[in-house]
């Protein structure tokens, strides 16, 4: 049975936020604050616009709030420790590490939003917000029962964005002379995507590969399935923006190919619907930019024993994993079939990395995600189809 301690972790941390912010809260007004009215958590929403009078500034304000709190969290790395101190020694440490790093990744998705909002820039900002809501440790507690408040401090501040009009700030001309907009290479999926700006991750390997001649734009969301993703689409890429991609990955399916009745469950999309969602990505791009060059990944076979030792290290009721290499091979030959179908390059992951002898430890890292050497690998084979395909001799340096 789940820790009681569990439930009560999402009001662990909310204490702590009004902790932190009891101390600049000076007056309350009786007139409602007009960035916040619809807001779920109105209370919260005020003290993070901090007095602004404007939407830019209400979402600044909201960013450094949220900012200030994931800064003091990750200098107190014992935070959750509460709410795990019935679990194993090794669920706490692997519980431990999970959010710790999905701290960095708040604190550097939060980062580069100020820095999105400073140019205009609503589309990166809104992908920057939402990938800090979305995280491993967020995904985790979960499980639970338990709310990452960080999470829902992120909410507000997309909520706040998404009422802004910003104008998009173009780079100022360099002696007087145009200023070129570089190429763009889009890398679409879910965590194994946006773990791949990580040290050692295949997204980070791409942007040596074409530095100085393609921007490596990310865009991975941890958790999402297609059609948590087909939500963003519009949001993240705007039909009728002019726009430099030239190529584009498209890498789901390993949280499509959940199991119903396992612990994932909830991650579950039918094969038909997977299949017609990666339709609609691919036509999506096709809109945006005609001649964008796009590359349709599958999900790589699972380690079933290496999930399974992963999951029980966080619930040790677990019985069976929550994916099996079966299923998510299914997924992957759908992709495939429909990349020839639409006349499109396809990387077979699932199959490549099967034809490696101890393929399980070797590329995977938690019979789901990828090593550093699974990361090698996958760059490797994606350099191989854009060279193929001709996309290099398209990209000039800049």
């Amino acid at each position: 049975m789940v820790s009681t301690k569990f439930k009560s972790f999402s009001f662990l941390l909310l204490a702590i936020i009004a902790s932190i912010f009891a101390h600049r809260v000076v007056a309350t007004r009786i007139d409602l604050n007009p960035f916040c009215i619809t807001s779920q958590t109105y209370d919260l929403c005020k003290i993070m616009v901090n007095g602004a009078t404007n939407w830019h500034d209400a979402i600044g304000n909201a960013i450094s709030a949220t900012l200030s709190l994931a800064k003091e969290l990750q200098s107190k790395r014992s935070f959750i420790a509460p709410a795990i101190a019935n679990l194993s020694p090794t669920a706490k440490n692997s519980l431990q590490e999970t959010c710790i790093e999905s701290l960095r990744t708040v604190i550097d998705m939060l980062q580069e939003g100020q820095v999105a909002l400073a140019a205009g820039d609503n589309g990166t900002l809104q992908t920057k917000l939402s990938a800090a809501i979305d995280t491993e440790c967020a995904d985790q507690l979960s499980k639970f029962g338990a709310t990452f408040p960080l999470a829902i401090m992120a909410k507000e501040c997309l909520a706040i964005s998404a009422k802004t009009n910003l104008t998009r700030v173009d780079p100022s001309p360099i002696n007087g002379s145009f200023s070129m907009r570089p190429h763009q290479i889009v890398l679409f999926g879910d965590s194994i995507t946006e773990r791949s700006f990580q040290p050692g991750g295949w997204g980070a390997a791409l942007t040596d590969t074409y530095s100085r001649k393609a921007d490596v734009l990310l865009r991975g969301y941890s958790g999402y399935n297609t059609n948590a993703a087909l939500s963003l689409l519009q949001r993240l890429f705007p039909v009728g923006y002019e726009s430099p991609f030239v190529a584009a990955t498209i890498f789901f399916g390993v949280n499509d190919a959940a199991l119903l009745g396992r612990t994932g469950e909830n991650k579950h999309v039918p094969i038909e619907v997977y299949t017609k969602n990666i339709r609609t990505f691919v036509q999506h791009f096709k809109n945006c930019s005609p001649k964008i060059l796009i590359v349709l990944i599958t999900p790589p076979p699972v380690d079933e024993q290496g999930r399974l030792e992963f999951e029980r290290a966080n619930n040790s009721a677990v019985e069976l994993p929550d994916r099996t290499n079966e299923e998510t091979g299914i997924y992957a030959q759908k992709c495939v079939e429909l990349a020839k179908e639409l006349g499109l390059p396809s990387i077979n992951l699932w199959s490549k990395m099967q034809e490696t002898a101890g393929w399980q430890k070797k590329f995977l890292m938690d019979g789901l995600h990828l090593t550093q050497a699974g990361n090698a690998f996958v760059h490797e084979q994606v350099v191989n189809v854009f060279n193929q395909s001709g996309l290099s001799e398209k990209l000039s340096p800049h």
